[in-house]
């Protein structure tokens, strides 16, 4: 594990500070966005479907303030590299062995953690599910999933894993920045219910990055997962 973790410990121009700078812009994205649907709100006589286009809305704004905020910050203003950025090649082990094992982890985390809200009746604690109305549209349908599949593995493992973790690295360390920034990622979900299985998700996307050295091999087990779950819930439908 010492090579392909060293491979992840490389030099950044980003600190935890502009980790903070980040995270302020994309609440202010996300708030501006908001506030644009509120202002739309008349237009939207079912109340149920307005609640569904503010989920998606709120998660459309994240991804947008996330890539942007990665952008101004370690790009442009830092002078950063998508190398330094975590894009770099994984090995073959990475993806054909890695990968695979941790996606089994993954389901088998959220089947546990479905199992626990059951028995213990904590049903308030229940993933959210994706509202029928928007899985019914052909174009909505395709949007959602071009967004689940693609855009956000792509955009949310620059973010957690390329950007915030190795920012919070030096003052926490490996783990406790691997936590650190799981949390995040539990947060940026903005759902109780699915804060701890994404924060588990978020450590097994870290420890994937730092075993293979390469955000290419946490992106496709993060776009696998989503598109497994994306599947299943277009059957159910």
């Amino acid at each position: 594990m010492g090579a392909t973790t060293r491979r992840t410990n490389v030099e950044i121009p980003w600190t935890w500070v502009d980790l903070l700078r980040a995270i302020g812009l994309v609440v202010l994205v996300v708030l501006a966005g908001l506030a644009a649907l509120l202002v739309a709100r008349p237009l939207v006589q079912d109340s149920a479907q307005f609640a569904g286009l503010t989920l998606l809305g709120a998660t459309n704004m994240i991804q947008v303030g996330m890539l942007m905020t990665v952008w101004l910050i370690a790009v442009r203003g830092r002078g950063a590299s998508w190398h330094q950025l975590g894009l770099r090649r994984p090995s073959s082990w990475g993806l054909l062995g890695i990968v695979p094992l941790a996606l089994i982890g993954a389901f088998t985390i959220l089947i546990i953690y479905s199992i626990m809200i059951q028995r213990l009746g904590l049903f308030d604690l229940q993933p959210t599910s994706v509202p029928t109305f928007l899985l019914e549209d052909p174009v909505t349908l395709a949007g959602l999933i071009f967004l689940a599949i693609v855009v956000a593995p792509v955009v949310e493992e620059l973010f957690f894993r390329g950007f915030a973790f190795p920012a919070l690295r030096p003052q926490l360390g490996l783990w406790g920045a691997a936590a650190a920034s799981a949390l995040l990622f539990g947060l940026a979900h903005i759902s109780l219910g699915l804060l701890l299985p994404t924060a588990s998700l978020g450590l097994l996307l870290v420890y994937v990055y730092v075993r293979t050295g390469s955000l290419w091999s946490s992106i496709l087990l993060h776009s696998s997962f989503n598109a497994i779950n994306t599947l299943t819930l277009v059957l159910a439908v």
